[in-house]
C-alpha cells in the first residue's frame, strides 16, 4: 500500500505545471536602509533551460563597506501547486546556512561556497571586505549541467530562494532577497557551446 501512495505522490509532483516567471525582489521585512540592494536583474532564457547557458544580467549595490562575522542563509523550496516543499540541505547544497562567509571565500575553488569567475570578470567583488559602490553584472554566461540521477525527472518545476545576509555580531540582517525562477528542459538536446562554470549557481539548484 505504501508503495502505491509514493508513486501517486511522485506523479502528482510530475503533473505540476510550471508557470512562474523570473524575480527577484526584496524581502517584505527587508529595511530600506539594507546594506546590500539588488537592482534590475534579467536572465535568458525564461524559464531556465536545463542543461544549456543562462545570461545574467543586473546591478548590485553595497551601500556600505560590509564586513566581519557574516553569514548567509538559503531556504530553497518547490511550489507543488498545493503546497511548497521545503529543499533539504544535503553536502552544502540546497537550503543551507553558510557561516563565516569571509573565510570561507577566502578557500578560493576549494569552498563549499565559491564566487564565479564570471562575477570576477565583471568586476563584483568576491572576497572580503565589500566595499561600497555599485557593480553592473553585464551577460554573464553561466553553463548549466544536466542533473543526473533519480532527482533529474523532479528537478522541472517552480523554485523560490530567500537568500539571507546577516552580521552573526548583532544578528542585522544586511539584506534579504526573494529569488524566483522555473527550471525547464530545453526544447531540443543541448550541445555545451562555452565552458563557462556555473559556481554558485549551481550550489543554488544543486
Amino acid at each position: 500500500m505504501i508503495q502505491y501512495l509514493w508513486v501517486a505522490f511522485g506523479l502528482i509532483i510530475l503533473s505540476v505545471e510550471a508557470r512562474q516567471e523570473f524575480g527577484l525582489t526584496d524581502c517584505p521585512s527587508t529595511n530600506a536602509n539594507s546594506s546590500v540592494t539588488f537592482h534590475n536583474f534579467t536572465i535568458s532564457p525564461d524559464p531556465v533551460e536545463i542543461p544549456g547557458n543562462l545570461s545574467v544580467s543586473g546591478i548590485v549595490t553595497f551601500n556600505t563597506d560590509i564586513i566581519g562575522n557574516l553569514s548567509l542563509e538559503l531556504a530553497i523550496t518547490r511550489s507543488l501547486g498545493f503546497f511548497d516543499l521545503p529543499l533539504p540541505c544535503i553536502d552544502h547544497l540546497g537550503s543551507c546556512k553558510y557561516i563565516d562567509v569571509c573565510s570561507i571565500l577566502d578557500q578560493g575553488k576549494n569552498a563549499t561556497l565559491t564566487c564565479a569567475d564570471q562575477l570576477r570578470d565583471n568586476g563584483f567583488p568576491c572576497a572580503c571586505p565589500f566595499l561600497n559602490g555599485t557593480y553592473v553584472v553585464d551577460n554573464a554566461v553561466f553553463e548549466l549541467p544536466k542533473i543526473k540521477g533519480a532527482l533529474a525527472s523532479f528537478a522541472k518545476g517552480d523554485y523560490t530562494i530567500k537568500l539571507k545576509l546577516v552580521d552573526l555580531d548583532t544578528d542585522d540582517i544586511l539584506g534579504c532577497e526573494d529569488l524566483q525562477f522555473t527550471l525547464t528542459e530545453p526544447p531540443v538536446e543541448y550541445i555545451p557551446t562555452t565552458k563557462a562554470p556555473c559556481g554558485f549557481f549551481c550550489q543554488l539548484i544543486g
